[in-house]
């Protein structure tokens, strides 16, 4: 690990404010911890020693004052900087801080100047200095309205939520209006069907982002309308849910052999509901962003172009279970002694990252509730990092009365999880499931991966090129208008590219947009989409990503290529380059695809009317 980077441990039971504080941290190349309570800050404290502290004074349990009190009084912590956050703007809350022994005080909603400013008094550090001239960089002109963005931060389940449809069929009109009014409280469109006729009829009209269907029904039951479902190329895709008593394994593999994505058992557990709907909702996202990419493709290829597999999709097959201690459970036990599966079987949080990133065809990661929260944040987060796993699926192994407080972190929560007590149908299901979501995953990223065709792609780069960027752009922008999901668009041009090509040639100008532009793609997204615009100007469209998601990237991308050293084989001269880069965010706009480019071009001018290696960011209402 870079020894430079700084640690910062955030005690915060406020989850928006513990995002906030995360993002802008993040922004800054901080490594973070997280707690949400003082005994498990202390844990975390023992275990990691951060850098600087900042603290909560409203915690549950024991208060931030006293917890301080506690950091300071020990010889081994005393030295940590603690800041107090507060949402008491009480005239003496400032002086209780400092009696305590607090470094800083903060006061919540958060003024970033006023964050900044006092962790530069705490720690005076050159991650902090980059921290301070990144704010600059955002919004140079514009600098008060940096304090308010805590305001405008959207979760990304509000992003996939929003305006998603689901359909609801059970002949039992009880449970149709239980399940109605939970997913209603949790901003999802409903409809509802009484019937498999019925539904079959609405899957049809209404074409619903997701089904939760009762298997046992009159006439028709939930495995024909599934069936049905799946043999309609109109309405195949659509993620299906099957609701039932049955507790048989023959049961539950029929119904994934047939096409339903998952499965729940009745009485169904709103916790459990809710993060199945989740999961299979941001699936249905991602594969709509496929389909966009697929659609625009197929009017660049020709008739006869045939897309290429990747082998590896299929050799994808191993299982790590992490614990952090032997288990006692002989269900468990039992299962993996049987399991088809390679499984790995890791009790240390650090051998299990070392595994994960020396093994390529890791399929899924079993993680038991006995590895902390913070570990649990810190390898979903990791695993989302690896390009090798990105379609990877962690496994959360926990109880039902545990499973709130990991789940509930929409951007690093797992993506399902198995309770205890354990049934070895249930884990046989529900891997099968998983192991069929990876490859379908995996098949989707392979075909958009391997099969650019020259006539949209930039031959330099192998980036696409830029009749493809404004093609796939009007599409993204049409699906702007209809799910009013934000988009962000950012426009890289490599700082004084012309006296350095003029200076050392055309050779070295090329290896250096070359290398730019795969330092590009390793730090995107798969569904995310980069182009080579003109000579030295770079594109990338950002789908579902606001403000504060594309600043992070840009200061990410921005950083990456400030560090980069660039060179020639056979030449000794190391290169240096700088990027300036401009960022737009719409959302709910009414502006077409050719005023969207024309204003990122005028801001991209604008940033390098300022200096070079800068960030210039506006927002499109």
């Amino acid at each position: 690990m870079n020894k430079d980077i700084k640690t910062i441990l955030i005690i915060e039971d406020n989850k928006l404010n513990l995002k906030l504080i995360r993002t802008i941290l993040l922004i800054s190349n901080f490594k973070v911890l997280e707690a949400e309570n003082a005994e498990e800050g202390f844990q975390i404290l023992k275990d990691h020693r951060p850098d600087i502290i900042l603290m909560d004074i409203q915690l549950p349990g024991m208060d931030g004052l006293t917890a301080t009190r506690r950091i300071k009084s020990s010889e081994e912590y005393k030295d940590i900087p603690v800041i107090a956050l507060t949402a008491k703007a009480m005239a003496d809350d400032e002086q209780k801080a400092l009696d305590a022994g607090c470094d800083g005080y903060i006061i919540k909603p958060i003024d970033t100047r006023g964050f900044i400013s006092t962790l530069t008094s705490s720690i005076n550090q050159p991650a902090l200095i980059n921290l301070k001239s990144f704010q600059k960089k955002l919004m140079p002109k514009d600098q008060e309205k940096l304090g308010t963005l805590e305001h405008r931060i959207k979760s990304i389940d509000d992003i996939f939520t929003h305006n998603r449809k689901i359909l609801i069929v059970d002949d039992d009109r009880l449970n149709v209006q239980l399940l109605e009014r939970q997913l209603s409280h949790s901003s999802y469109e409903v409809i509802c069907a009484y019937c498999g006729e019925d539904a079959l009829d609405i899957v049809k009209e209404e074409l619903p982002d997701l089904i939760l269907m009762d298997i046992m029904m009159p006439g028709i039951d939930g495995f024909e309308v599934t069936r049905a479902i799946r043999s309609d190329k109109k309405t195949a895709d659509i993620p299906i849910i099957l609701i039932t008593v049955l507790e048989s394994k023959e049961d539950r593999i029929r119904g994934l052999n047939i096409g339903a994505d998952d499965f729940l058992n009745k009485p169904v557990m709103f916790e459990e509901l809710l993060a199945r709907v989740r999961s299979l909702i941001r699936l249905k996202a991602y594969q709509e962003q496929v389909k966009g990419y697929k659609s625009i493709r197929q009017s660049f290829f020709p008739p006869d172009c045939t897309i290429k597999s990747d082998s590896d999709a299929d050799n994808q097959n191993s299982l790590v279970l992490i614990q952090k201690n032997e288990t006692n459970d002989d269900v468990l036990e039992q299962w993996i002694e049987k399991s088809p599966f390679d499984i790995i079987r890791i009790n240390d949080i650090q051998k299990a990252i070392s595994t994960i990133d020396n093994n390529k065809h890791i399929a899924i990661v079993l993680i038991d509730s006995s590895v902390s929260y913070q570990n649990l944040h810190y390898l979903c987060q990791h695993i989302r990092g690896l390009t090798n796993l990105k379609n990877t699926q962690v496994v959360l192994l926990t109880t039902d009365t545990d499973l709130n407080q990991f789940i509930d972190d929409d951007i690093h929560c797992p993506d399902d999880f198995i309770l205890k007590p354990f049934k070895i149908n249930e884990i046989n299901a529900r891997l099968t499931g998983l192991f069929k979501k990876k490859k379908r995953l995996d098949t989707l990223s392979h075909r958009f991966e391997n099969s650019l065709h020259s006539a949209m792609t930039d031959p330099l780069t192998t980036l696409y090129n830029k009749n493809y960027f404004l093609h796939f752009l009007e599409k993204e922008v049409r699906r702007l208008k209809r799910h009013k999901t934000p988009l962000s668009l950012m426009m890289i041009d490599v700082d004084n590219f012309n006296i350095l090509k003029n200076q050392h040639g055309s050779i070295i100008g090329d290896i250096i947009l070359k290398d730019t532009a795969q330092l590009i793609k390793n730090s995107i997204r798969e569904v995310d989409m980069a182009a080579r615009f003109d000579d030295k100007k770079f594109t990338v469209i950002l789908p579902y990503t606001d403000e504060i998601g594309s600043a992070f990237v840009a200061e990410r991308l921005r950083s990456v290529i400030d560090n980069n050293i660039y060179h020639y084989p056979g030449n000794d001269t190391n290169y240096h380059i700088t990027v300036s880069i401009g960022i737009i965010t719409c959302q709910n706009t009414l502006t077409d695809a050719q005023n969207i480019v024309q204003i990122l071009d005028s801001l991209m001018d604008e940033a390098k009317q300022k200096g070079i290696n800068q960030i210039t960011i506006k927002n499109i209402e």
